[in-house]
């Protein structure tokens, strides 16, 4: 435990939440001011500071006037703080402490909480619940709840409509536990005694001639508030929340405290108590008894809001005719069968808005399209701002039979317009999309056809080459090793010389085969794209060689035509080459660098450098430089060699992103 020791009620009741959770220790000497069965041996306390709950669960009797002494804790309570886990000594009787004279506005606010009191204020009505008797007393606009034993010995309900005075003690009847807040407020009173009239109830109102509805909030010299008034007329309006009843003259609200079994078009006898929330009447705390009759009201036909800000037609059954622009269905939170529809009307010069609540969840409201002309009949309710003045209404629709179709919309409407171009844009785009996808296959049906082609036009020329040079190199050759075989026993000088003629023949067909090979398309770009069949062949070549390699490829890579890949690929190859076997470099590096316009590749080494005097092609080799500078011309592109500073050699390849190529 913390804390000094509490010695007086008030130093309790003054803690905050936090420091009454701190176990601070209590002794206090009190009176038992109010106890009852229903709280477990728990009471309420008061010494000459203040009144507070002790929660004890003692099982020895108390009640009240025993004077106590009380050993507990401090606790923040469910509103007030109190004392618990008290250790409780009756030391004595003692006469309850005077009341303190307050009024219910006071009451509610809390801060009377567990003080004795006297409150005065008019009885609306009486009930018995399981353990007490409770009376509404009401002031105004607020009402607090009086509990009175089950045995207390007087005809409480003579006394609805007379004005009272009442002594008890005060605690919270309901509470908002998330943010401590009392809700509503009660007064606990020992007996019968503790209650004085102060002003006799009028006569039972249902004695005398009902009170036409239009006339419940006028003008009468012997208004009091805790009259009631007698009213007969037909239940036009009934849900689990709103009951409103109409006569000739106009509707009321009516909220009873018993609602017995009454449906629309019901008539019915309500007696009660007439208030005024925000400028209209209510009938309040009413007692209703249906006559066992049906009854007709006819609507009044509002077309025109005028009447509505001249303060007439609340509660009114009315009839109206409009346009449905909208309408909104919202599944009720505690019934999810059923919804309540929202419908918007332009009607009386404004969008009037029609509530239908109790509506199965899907019930059929296929009938009223966005754009009929329907007609609807229910209670006009009308919303005021604290002064009375009108702000806005809506109409409480009985059921959806009193919705009724006068005209199917325009096949033109808005909404079906624009329900037309939607679909139509959905099928431009589908259209389009298709197109987009049409378009892509014939691209690449038009590439598949320019591959073989290509294929094509690569198998003839190889054909024509291997006819028009090896074969006939061939056949020449085979001609020359007749005549070696055939001298060779009888004039060995003469075979000598054919024999050489034979292999110079061979060298030239060798020679020959390379030429027609050197057109194939390269197996690195049958598995790779242009950069990385590019890097692995120099790389292969220059590791082969133990020489050091360096790659970089800047811009975004992209494909080129097929032959335009083919000789950039060989022409790096060739490079590659002639730097392993003539610049006795120690590396090789290669950069490709793509643009919107052109494509640059470069391979340059740290070797001798190039002579001043290029050599073409090497005999016995390969084309060397001016088979780079063929390849580079067949695919319009730019090449050059030239001696790198300090040392070594660069060869350079430039080609625009859509050249000619040769054929």
């Amino acid at each position: 435990m913390g804390g000094p020791l509490l010695s007086h009620a008030r130093n309790v009741l003054q803690l905050n939440e936090v420091e009454a959770g701190s176990k601070i220790p209590v002794q206090l000497t009190g009176v038992i001011t109010a106890c009852d069965a229903s709280w477990n041996g728990g009471f309420f306390l008061q010494d000459d500071t203040a009144g507070l709950f002790v929660d004890s669960k003692q099982i020895k009797s108390l009640s009240v006037g025993d004077l106590v002494e009380v050993h507990g804790v401090a606790e923040p309570g469910a509103f007030a703080p109190i004392v618990a886990h008290p250790m409780c000594k009756i030391v004595g009787k003692s006469e309850l402490p005077n009341p303190k004279k307050v009024s219910i506005d006071q009451l509610v606010t809390g801060a009377e909480d567990g003080q004795r009191v006297e409150v005065a204020g008019w009885i609306h009505a009486v009930t018995q619940n399981n353990v007490n008797i409770v009376v509404d007393l009401v002031e105004g606009s607020e009402r607090v709840y009086l509990h009175l034993p089950p045995n207390t010995r007087m005809d409480l309900t003579s006394l609805v409509g007379s004005k009272i005075v009442a002594v008890g003690v005060v605690s919270a009847q309901s509470l908002n536990f998330n943010v401590r807040r009392m809700v509503a407020v009660q007064l606990w009173l020992h007996s019968g005694e503790d209650l004085r009239v102060l002003e006799a109830a009028s006569p039972d109102p249902m004695t005398a001639k009902p009170t036409e509805i239009d006339f419940l909030s006028h003008y009468r010299i012997d208004n009091v508030p805790g009259r009631r008034f007698h009213i007969k007329g037909v239940v036009t309006y009934r849900n689990r929340k709103l009951l409103y009843v109409s006569d000739k003259t106009g509707g009321i609200e009516v909220r009873a405290t018993q609602v017995p079994v009454v449906a629309e078009g019901d008539e019915v006898n309500a007696t009660g108590f007439v208030i005024l929330e925000r400028g209209i009447p209510v009938l309040i705390d009413s007692i209703l008894k249906g006559t066992g009759k049906k009854g007709k009201i006819e609507p009044k036909l509002l077309d025109s809001i005028q009447p509505l800000q001249d303060g007439m037609l609340h509660s009114s059954l009315v009839r109206l005719s409009g346009r449905l622009v909208n309408y909104l269905e919202r599944s009720d939170v505690k019934n999810i069968q059923e919804s309540q529809v929202t419908l918007a009307l332009q009607s009386a010069g404004a969008i009037v808005t029609a509530q239908l609540e109790n509506l199965k969840v899907g019930g059929d409201l296929s009938s009223f399209e966005l754009g009929s002309k329907i007609e609807v009949t229910g209670i006009c309710s009308v919303s005021t701002d604290n002064n009375g003045v009108f702000q806005s209404f809506k109409i409480l629709v009985p059921t959806i039979h009193d919705i009724r179709l006068i005209e199917h919309p325009s096949p033109f409407t808005k909404q079906r317009l624009l329900g037309a171009l939607f679909f139509l844009l959905i099928f431009i785009l589908a259209i389009a999309v298709w197109n987009i996808r049409l378009a892509k296959r014939n691209a690449r049906l038009a590439g598949d056809v320019r591959e073989h082609d290509a294929i094509l036009a690569e198998r003839a020329r190889l054909a024509g080459d291997l006819h028009d040079t090896l074969e006939q190199s061939l056949t020449g050759v085979s001609l020359q090793l007749k005549t070696v075989e055939r001298l060779v026993g009888s004039a060995p000088e003469r075979a000598l010389t054919h024999l050489q003629t034979a292999s110079e023949g061979i060298r030239q067909t060798h020679s020959e085969l390379r030429r027609s090979i050197w057109n194939l398309t390269p197996e690195a770009l049958e598995q790779f794209d242009l950069t990385e069949a590019i890097r692995r062949t120099v790389r292969g070549i220059a590791e082969a060689s133990g020489l050091r390699f360096s790659y970089k490829s800047t811009g975004a890579a992209h494909h080129l035509d097929t032959v335009i890949e083919q000789n950039l690929l060989r022409i790096a190859q060739e490079a590659a080459t002639n730097t392993t076997k003539h610049a006795e470099a120690s590396r090789v590096e290669v950069s490709l660098d793509f643009s919107s316009e052109r494509l640059v590749l470069k391979i340059q080494d740290d070797g001798v450098g190039i002579s001043s005097s290029p050599e073409g092609r090497r005999p016995g080799g390969g084309f060397g430089l001016s088979g780079m500078k063929e390849r580079a011309s067949r695919i319009g592109g730019v090449f050059s060699i030239k001696k790198r500073s300090p040392k070594g050699t660069v060869v350079r390849v430039e080609v625009r992103q859509a050249p000619h190529s040769a054929t």
